[in-house]
C-alpha cells in the first residue's frame, strides 16, 4: 500500500500529506464498501468506480446545495432570535486578479457550543469598483440569494477589516461593525515599516536603517535555501509571507536559532557580510514578539476571543512604552516608531469593552475611565434587553376558582 501511495503522489504530482487526508481516506473507505458489498459481481476496475470528472465537478454543485440548505436550517432561527458573528473579507486570486468574497459565521449552538461555519464564498461578478455603497449592496444580495435577508442578521455583528469601502458600507446601515483583530494587528506591523512619505505613517529617517536589516534577513534566508546551506543546518529557515506579518518573527526567529551554524558556514564560503547583527535581530524580534502571539490568541475560532481583545491591545500597549531603549540609534528610533503607531491604530470598539465587562475575572472594568465604564454599563444593559424572553408556561386556570380567588 505505501508502494502505490507513493507512486499516487509521483504520477499526479501530489503532497505526500494527501494520503493522510479526510477526503482521500473517506474515498478509499467508500470503494472498500462497495467492494464488498457487490463483491458477487466480480473484480471490479477503478474505471467502473470511478466517476467522469464532468460529473464529479456538477456533483460539487448539488451538493453544496444540500449543504448550504441543511446549514441555514439550522442558523437561521439562531441569527434572527439570538444573532451571531459574521466575518466578512475579500481577497484577489493572484494569478487572474479576480477578486472573492468569503463569508463565516459564528454562532452559539444549544447555548453553550460556539460553532464556525462557511456561507458562502463568492466571485465579485459586477463590473462595479468596490465603492462602499458597491459593497454593501454585493454583501447583502450574496447573502439573500442563500437565503438570509437583512431581517434575519438585524442582531449579527459583521466582523471586517479596515478597509475603507467597508466602513463606509456599514455606516449608517443599521449594522454594527467592528474591525477584525488578528487583521488590524496585521495592518499596524505592516505600517511599522513603510518607507514612502506619502503613506499614513512613513518611518523617521533614523529608523530607516532597520527596513534595510529586514530585507538583509530576506535576501540572506533565500541565499540559504537557494544554495544548499539550509541542508547543513540543524532547524529550518523560515521564509516570510508578504501578507501574514508575524511570519516576519518567524523568519527572525529561525535564523538566530542557527546563527553560530550560518557564521562557520557563510566563514567558509567566504559570506560573512551576509550576516546581519545578532543583537539588532534579537530586538527586532523581541520588539514584535508579543504582536505575533496576540495576533495567534486572537486568530482562533474554535471559541470566544471577542473578550480578550481589549487585554491584548493594552498589553501591547504597555509593552512599547515600556520596552527597553536600545543602544543603537536606529533601533531606538524605530522602537519609539512602533510604539506610536500602534498606539494610533489601536481602536477599542465599545462591543469590546463590553464583552470583557462579561468576563468574570475583568467585571470591575479597573482600566477604563469612569465615564466609559458608565457607558459600558448602559450598553450591556441595552444589549440584555434585546435577549427574548421565554413565554411562561403553567397549568390554565379555572375560571370559577380564579374568581372565588379575587375575592
Amino acid at each position: 500500500m505505501s508502494r502505490v501511495c507513493a507512486q499516487y503522489c509521483a504520477v499526479d504530482g501530489r503532497s505526500f500529506e494527501e494520503v493522510a487526508g479526510t477526503g482521500f481516506r473517506a474515498l478509499i473507505d467508500t470503494v472498500i464498501d462497495v467492494t464488498m458489498k457487490y463483491s458477487h459481481a466480480g473484480k471490479p476496475t477503478a474505471r467502473d468506480m470511478l466517476s467522469d470528472p464532468t460529473t464529479v465537478s456538477q456533483y460539487v454543485g448539488k451538493e453544496a446545495k444540500a449543504i448550504r440548505e441543511s446549514l441555514l436550517e439550522e442558523v437561521k432561527p439562531i441569527l434572527r432570535f439570538r444573532g451571531g458573528g459574521i466575518t466578512l473579507d475579500f481577497w484577489e486570486e493572484e494569478y487572474t486578479k479576480v477578486s472573492y468574497l468569503g463569508c463565516t459565521v459564528h454562532y452559539m449552538f444549544g447555548g453553550s457550543q460556539l460553532r464556525e461555519r462557511l456561507l458562502l464564498c463568492s466571485e465579485w461578478d459586477t463590473v462595479d469598483r468596490k465603492t462602499g455603497a458597491a459593497v454593501q449592496k454585493f454583501i447583502f444580495c450574496k447573502l439573500r440569494e442563500i437565503g438570509l435577508c437583512e431581517e434575519d442578521l438585524k442582531l449579527c455583528t459583521f466582523v471586517t477589516d479596515q478597509g475603507g469601502n467597508m466602513k463606509v458600507a456599514f455606516r449608517n446601515s443599521g449594522f454594527e461593525r467592528i474591525n477584525s483583530a488578528g487583521h488590524l494587528l496585521n495592518t499596524c506591523s505592516q505600517n511599522c515599516l513603510k518607507s514612502n512619505p506619502k503613506s499614513q505613517h512613513p518611518m523617521p529617517a533614523e529608523a530607516l536603517p532597520v527596513l534595510a536589516l529586514v530585507n538583509q534577513v530576506k535576501s540572506l534566508v533565500t541565499h540559504c535555501k537557494q544554495g544548499g546551506i539550509s541542508r547543513q543546518l540543524k532547524t529550518t529557515l523560515k521564509q516570510h509571507c508578504e501578507t501574514r506579518w508575524s511570519t516576519h518573527v518567524e523568519m527572525f526567529a529561525s535564523v538566530l536559532a542557527v546563527y553560530e551554524q550560518l557564521e562557520d558556514i557563510l566563514a567558509e564560503r567566504k559570506e560573512s557580510h551576509l550576516l546581519p547583527s545578532r543583537q539588532k535581530m534579537q530586538e527586532f524580534h523581541d520588539l514584535f514578539e508579543p504582536v505575533r502571539d496576540a495576533t495567534f490568541l486572537l486568530s482562533v475560532s474554535k471559541r470566544p476571543t471577542i473578550h480578550l481583545v481589549v487585554p491584548a491591545y493594552l498589553e501591547l500597549k504597555r509593552h512599547f512604552k515600556d520596552q527597553v531603549p536600545s543602544d543603537f540609534p536606529e533601533i531606538r528610533a524605530f522602537q519609539k516608531h512602533v510604539e506610536n503607531v500602534f498606539n494610533k491604530e489601536l481602536e477599542i470598539d465599545e462591543l469590546h469593552r463590553v464583552a470583557v465587562f462579561l468576563d468574570p475575572s475583568m467585571k470591575h472594568l479597573q482600566f477604563l475611565t469612569a465615564t466609559e465604564r458608565v457607558a459600558v454599563l448602559k450598553r450591556a444593559m441595552e444589549e440584555v434587553q434585546k435577549i427574548p424572553q421565554p413565554e411562561k408556561t403553567g397549568a390554565p386556570i379555572v375560571e370559577g376558582k380564579s374568581h372565588n380567588a379575587a375575592h
